[in-house]
């Protein structure tokens, strides 16, 4: 489905891919509220668990905090 584009995680972790996203995730992907919605439904495996979250749209990459 990514042509071969995104390679195998090379760590225990999940990958979530959001194929032909609506115009509203799109928007809070660029002015980051999706990260925000992140931190706040997953703030207990940020903390306890110092999990990495990471939002990467195009070349740019970002972490979700509490």
């Amino acid at each position: 489905m990514t042509d071969a584009i995104i390679e195998p995680l090379d760590e225990i972790g999940t990958r979530i891919i959001i194929v032909d996203p609506i115009d509203e995730v799109i928007q809070d992907m660029k002015n980051g509220n999706i990260l925000r919605y992140i931190g706040e439904t997953w703030w207990e495996i940020i903390l306890k668990r110092e999990a990495s979250i990471i939002l990467k749209a195009t070349s740019k990459e970002f972490k979700a905090v509490k």
